[in-house]
């Protein structure tokens, strides 16, 4: 459902959502302004991205959105703390205003910020989108459901992909550097992202400690950090923020991470943290702050960077590897190809030294889905490695992320682990001789379940991630349930 907020809006609605707009004309005058005396934001219910994770969103338009209807724009996706998760409703949204203020959001329906920036003498009317998240909470990994928020975006909107900045406060901060962190195509696929209060160390990325901060740094993201001095404890402490900045800088950045660190106490000005050692977003969202270290804030420092990804010949939807009668079926799938002269795919016994397996010829030029496979009719006993490797018109080279196979003689198990014993990253193999839902679960000595994953899986052995990082060492319990089969197996935590 959308509901009107403005009446100056109207021409921003396709024709075919007009009946649905007069259906919500009827919210009483403190719903549609959630607490402002006239609102500019447009709440949008009901876009169900990521399976409703991203029940909501607000969006701002650019001014010139429908007149210059050919015309892209650079984005800003802001990203709330946990105040304000709900279910997407129109009332729902309103929380992304009332939890805290001086926010974006806030910053916009106060009149203190006109959703430009300037770079290089030239001024820029953003796209402003705050999606409404339903859920926050252990073990925090979403980079999966942020992607598919993205393509939302990119899907429905007409977004300059070259410029894509992400920035939340708190909990949205955790949530921006999870997406950056979780692989490197994704953080190629940002130009910028800053981040207020991060509460999100290293150990918690999916991705690991140390590669968390190498895919932020080679995906040649520019970041900028900004905490409070007086934040020296906890979850949130000044070591949260630091952690990144020195995981990236530590990888040889071509875009060093920015680091702003905030006073606390009086006299009560933007380079002094308001009310409680928490509250850096009142500085990080001001068009009037002026960092100590010289710097523009943060709408004209954004503007100053383009992605790596808007340079990049191919863009991978997806890339699986599945075990199925003794053949590996590898197959990945493109959305743009723009002058990709080839794919190698390319195996390992140990993720470390790969041999060319076969290269394939890419689409050259192209704008729509294109579908690659290769059959691997000899795999490698036990664990292996695939990769993909991508060769543009010019020699240039990239990976894309390793897939593992498991591939165990004798009897078929339901699930298999490696590496037993594991430190930070546990992959679950899980075979099945027709297509069924399987849940994978880990339990301590006591039954409590800890960390769980399902869906649906194809004939073969499928692999799967299961979230770790949280798991003190010790000993636990990797348990599966499929159509009439359950199985348990030891595993432990070095």
């Amino acid at each position: 459902m959308i509901t009107r907020l403005h009446t100056a809006c109207k021409g921003f609605l396709i024709p075919l959502l007009l009946l649905t707009i007069t259906l919500a004309a009827d919210f009483s005058q403190a719903q549609a302004q959630c607490g402002y005396a006239a609102l500019t934001g447009e709440r949008i219910s009901g876009i169900n991205v990521a399976g409703g994770y991203y029940p909501g969103l607000i969006r701002w338009l650019p001014s010139d959105y429908v007149s210059n209807p050919t015309k892209k724009y650079p984005l800003i996706i802001y990203f709330h703390g946990a105040g304000a998760v709900g279910d997407g409703s129109a009332t729902d949204l309103c929380k992304i205003f009332t939890d805290v203020s001086y926010t974006i959001p806030d910053r916009i329906e106060r009149g203190e910020w006109n959703r430009t920036g300037t770079a290089a003498s030239v001024t820029h009317e953003y796209l402003v989108i705050a999606p409404q998240y339903a859920s926050y909470g252990d073990p925090y990994l979403y980079a999966n459901e942020t992607e598919q928020l993205i393509n939302y975006l990119i899907a429905n909107y007409r977004v300059d992909t070259a410029r894509i900045y992400l920035t939340g406060m708190s909990t949205g901060a955790n949530q921006v550097i999870d997406y950056l962190s979780s692989s490197q195509a994704r953080a190629s696929r940002i130009a910028a992202a800053s981040f207020a209060s991060l509460c999100f160390p290293t150990n918690l990325s999916s991705a690991g400690t140390t590669l968390g901060p190498a895919n932020v740094a080679n995906g040649r993201v520019a970041t900028w950090f900004t905490h409070c001095t007086a934040e020296v404890t906890g979850v949130c402490g000044i070591a949260s923020p630091t952690g990144w900045v020195d995981g990236i800088n530590s990888n040889s950045p071509v875009r060093p991470p920015r680091f702003t660190q905030i006073s606390s106490g009086s006299p009560d000005t933007l380079n002094n943290c308001r009310g409680f050692a928490h509250d850096t977003w009142t500085a990080m969202y001001s068009p009037n702050f002026a960092p100590t270290d010289g710097g523009p804030n943060f709408y004209n420092w954004a503007l100053q960077f383009q992605s790596l990804n808007s340079t990049l010949p191919v863009a991978l939807k997806s890339f699986t590897a599945r075990l199925n009668n003794g053949k590996v079926y590898l197959r990945w799938v493109t959305t743009v190809e723009a002058d990709n002269n080839s794919f190698t795919v390319e195996r390992s016994a140990n993720s470390q030294q790969f041999t060319v397996l076969k290269t394939i010829a890419g689409a050259g030029r192209s704008g729509s889905e294109k579908v690659y496979e290769y059959v691997d009719d000899k795999p490698l006993a036990n664990l292996s490695f695939y990769r993909l490797q991508q060769t543009d018109a010019s020699g240039k080279q990239r990976y894309y992320d390793i897939r593992k196979v498991m591939n165990k003689a004798g009897g078929k198990r339901l699930i298999a682990a490696s590496p037993n014993p594991f430190t930070t990253e546990l992959t679950a193999f899980i075979t099945v001789d027709k297509t069924q839902r399987v849940d994978v679960w880990i339990a301590d000595i006591n039954g409590r379940t800890l960390a769980a994953v399902n869906g649906s899986y194809s004939p073969g052995t499928t692999a799967v991630d299961i979230p770790t990082v949280n798991l003190p060492k010790g000993i636990y319990f990797l348990k599966a349930s499929g159509e009439g089969i359950s199985e348990t197996y030891k595993i432990m935590k070095q």
